[in-house]
């Protein structure tokens, strides 16, 4: 069976008659990345281990990418200042669908090869946003009162002047630093 922790995944057998084996090689732990298996070949009812690609996170940066299992290795394919939604692979082709964002690009669709190495934008879903103005976010970390290490999202307004004196809004959701590379389009929130 194939099991996750925090950041590895891991090849176990049931009774332990082989050596439990990290497929992610301890990777994940290394760069505080979690490294998670995706299925690409939605008819297979294993995994192949000839070659598994894993989608990542990591935790420090919130950078999201690819990394590829082959011989007894794990490496990474490409790692970017994004978030990754979505991916599926046409069934007899090489080619990869999925989108790509960020807080200032709409998730577009991409198409690239399995290798990763020609990622080509499909869509232009959003274009009416060039029109405006934009901001940023950024991650910020702190410590509390307590010593705990903390971390959140600071959105600013494009042309800020930090000579300046702006309002601001603070909401507090455990978590919500992970979604730095998202974008937001402008809407009411549910809370």
């Amino acid at each position: 069976v194939y099991i996750y922790s925090e950041f590895e995944a891991w090849k176990v057998h049931p009774e332990n008659k082989i050596p439990v084996i990290s497929l992610t090689k301890n990777k994940g732990g290394e760069y505080n990345t979690d490294l998670r298996y995706v299925k690409t070949n939605k008819d297979l009812d294993y995994i192949d281990e000839t070659s598994i690609l894993f989608k990542s996170f990591n935790h420090h940066n919130k950078r999201e990418g690819f990394w590829r299992y082959e011989n007894g290795s794990v490496r990474p394919l490409f790692v970017e200042d994004k978030r990754i939604n979505f991916l599926a692979k046409a069934k007899n082709t090489d080619k990869l669908i999925y989108t790509k964002m960020d807080f200032q690009t709409y998730p577009d669709i991409m198409i690239n090869d399995t290798k990763f190495t020609n990622a080509q934008r499909v869509s232009n879903a959003n274009p009416q946003q060039s029109a405006y103005l934009w901001g940023s976010g950024e991650l910020v970390k702190w410590k509390t009162f307590e010593g705990h290490d903390l971390e959140g999202l600071l959105y600013k307004q494009e042309n800020f002047d930090e000579t300046n004196k702006y309002p601001m809004i603070v909401y507090y959701y455990v978590k919500n630093a992970d979604n730095l590379h998202s974008h937001r389009s402008p809407r009411p929130s549910a809370s």
